[in-house]
């Protein structure tokens, strides 16, 4: 009789540390399966817009899976080619249907950002931006804005995001908007 290897324990899922005590981090993609159901429920997948790509940096917004009838999160999931000793990263939310800043968190060091949030121009502005010294390393990040809103579904169109880096002399800016809304 053969005996099985005892299977690994999967690390366990810590959310990102950030500003905030609300923050909610991305699913993770699990291999189990739902249990059966006699009546089908829809799956709550995040509303995604292209990705945009210049140099070191592609972006994609989305909305969070977790975003609810009064309160939402705008994902920006940010792939880094190369290190970067400078980054700028925007989310600007549109000020429609009540729209009230919560917080904000990323994956990257809190303590290697100067974060602001303010209304600017009919927007409310999340800004992160690099400490002089420090360095993003080559992978992905994620920078979430969240806020309350009018209750009901709110359209997110309106919002956008833009993000900024200098590489090599070479400045690289993308930008785009949210999806209509989760």
């Amino acid at each position: 009789m053969q005996q099985r290897a005892p299977q690994p324990t999967p690390p366990a899922v810590v959310a990102p540390t950030g500003d905030t005590a609300s923050a909610t981090p991305s699913p993770r993609a699990s291999t189990a399966k739902p249990p059966a159901t006699t009546s089908p429920t829809p799956s709550r997948q995040p509303a995604t817009t292209a990705n945009t790509a210049d140099g070191a940096i592609a972006a994609r917004g989305t909305i969070s899976p977790h975003s609810i009838i009064y309160w939402a999160q705008n994902d920006l999931t940010i792939d880094v080619a190369q290190p970067l000793t400078t980054l700028t990263v925007e989310i600007r939310i549109a000020q429609t249907d009540g729209v009230q800043h919560t917080g904000e968190w990323r994956t990257a060091p809190a303590d290697d950002f100067t974060v602001s949030v303010a209304p600017a121009d009919g927007f409310l502005v999340y800004r992160w931006t690099l400490k002089p010294g420090r360095t993003v390393p080559a992978l992905q990040e994620v920078f979430a804005a969240q806020y309350n809103h009018k209750t009901g579904k709110r359209d997110a169109s309106k919002d956008t995001f833009r993000v900024e880096t200098t590489v090599a002399g070479h400045t690289s800016v993308v930008g785009g908007n949210f999806p209509a809304g989760s």
